[in-house]
């Protein structure tokens, strides 16, 4: 249900629990002093505190959803059939994560949840420079996830749908990276079955361009 009113707005925004003390005591005061839904939304967005994806969860009262176990869901970044992909905090180390969760409505899917399953023992078989990190895996409440590292970067189709064809020399060495990666995968029995530009992201916190 959305939420109409700037007393329902935060009031989701205090039961989101994303807040600390003192941030809820100042949203509190801001509402006070007059302002409306918007104004006190937008607000919260040029300070930083919450982030749109978390602001449209809240208008739609699925703010207590934003907080799973120790990460804090910042955008949704990815989806597919099986899973959702959230860019997330997590809390105790304050680093950004990719998360994936698997779908409400998979849960009772044997078949998908095994084979997410199978996702996340994989993934905590790999450690190479061009393969993204598994750092976490469990369940909470039914719903299993897996914490990735988070590459601040674009993604190969977009990359190309943005700019165009790429330099020979230049796609040549995303591939050269992308089948290092791969043979350290096949080299402990893993076929990716996936590949395609949208799922090699070019790092843009790495001097050498790495994908």
């Amino acid at each position: 249900m959305a939420l109409a009113t700037v007393s329902d707005f935060v009031d989701g925004v205090l039961q989101s629990q994303l807040l600390d003390a003192d941030q809820r005591d100042e949203v509190r005061r801001l509402q006070i002093a007059g302002r409306d839904t918007r104004d006190l939304a937008q607000e919260l967005l040029r300070r930083n505190w919450l982030t749109a994806y978390q602001v449209n969860q809240i208008f739609q009262g699925k703010g207590r959803g934003l907080i799973l176990g120790p990460f804090i869901l910042l955008e949704r970044i990815g989806e597919g059939g099986m899973g959702q992909v959230f860019k997330a905090r997590q809390k105790m180390l304050n680093r950004n994560v990719a998360l994936k969760v698997i779908r409400k409505e998979c849960l009772n899917n044997p078949k998908v949840t095994l084979r997410f399953l199978r996702e996340i023992r994989a993934a905590g078989q790999l450690s190479h420079p061009h393969i993204v990190r598994a750092y976490d895996a469990d369940q909470i409440n039914g719903t299993y996830y897996i914490a990735m590292e988070f590459i601040e970067g674009v993604d190969l189709a977009r990359l190309v749908k943005e700019n165009g064809p790429l330099p020979i020399d230049q796609a040549c060495e995303y591939i050269r990276q992308a089948a290092l990666g791969l043979q350290h995968a096949f080299e402990r029995g893993i076929v990716h079955r996936d590949i395609k530009p949208a799922n090699l992201i070019v790092a843009s916190n790495r001097s050498n361009g790495d994908a």
